[in-house]
């Protein structure tokens, strides 16, 4: 492991990277930070495991990673939230610009929220809040980094959720039939009811996001004649 110090020899050589690391996990760093210190650790643990040295020598170190270990990870938490709550809150700002532009009841959104479902959930809430009468496709990937790294392994999960107004519903849109369309474009599923439904699909090109988009803004024109 780079960096790594030399188990085999002294715990106390281990010291310096130990603070190091310690040092390092802090507030305000961003999601990708804290999982690299994370992935820092796992890898000090691995190290640590195979080290030929005393239990109690053992047991001392583990109890420091995992002291560090649950630190970082709330304080990822902490950070993946104000991630979450930044991106929804841009997300019902770009409907309120887009609707008072165009006076349209129907929006479909590329946003990155992942396959978190608590994340998903709050935007439906929050959205349907502020705009009642709103009828929305949410496209769901991964954060940006997260998907560069995705790209190599030539696949990456999007999440397709919807939600239609009472008033779109007896016009002939429904949510469950909306995500379908979307998700089988991408070689998905999806499923719900005519007011509420998700989805999901594997993405084995960069380009089926504007694939997805594209098909649910084609469905929504043909049903209601609104976008």
């Amino acid at each position: 492991m780079k960096g790594a110090c030399d188990l085999s020899i002294s715990l106390t050589s281990c010291q310096p990277l130990l603070i190091q690391v310690s040092e390092s996990i802090r507030e305000k760093l961003n999601v990708d930070e804290y999982d690299a210190i994370g992935q820092r650790i796992v890898e000090m643990r691995a190290h640590m495991d195979a080290a030929v040295m005393s239990q109690a020598s053992k047991r001392s170190l583990r109890s420091e990673l995992e002291s560090m270990q649950k630190k970082n990870k709330a304080l990822r938490a902490a950070a993946k939230q104000v991630r979450t709550s930044g991106i929804i809150s841009r997300a019902v700002e770009d409907v309120r610009e887009w609707r008072e532009r165009t006076g349209e009841r129907g929006f479909v959104q590329v946003l990155e929220l992942g396959s978190d479902s608590a994340a998903v959930k709050s935007a439906i809430e929050q959205l349907r809040k502020i705009h009642p009468d709103l009828s929305y496709l949410g496209v769901s990937t991964e954060a940006s980094s997260v998907h560069s790294q995705l790209q190599d392994l030539q696949q990456e999960k999007i999440t397709i959720f919807a939600f239609v107004s009472e008033s779109a519903q007896q016009k002939g849109l429904s949510a469950s039939a909306w995500v379908s369309k979307v998700a089988q474009s991408c070689g998905g599923r999806g499923g719900g009811n005519s007011g509420l439904a998700h989805g999901s699909a594997m993405l084995s090109a960069a380009d089926q996001k504007d694939v997805a988009s594209r098909v649910a803004r084609e469905y929504l024109v043909d049903i209601l004649q609104i976008l």
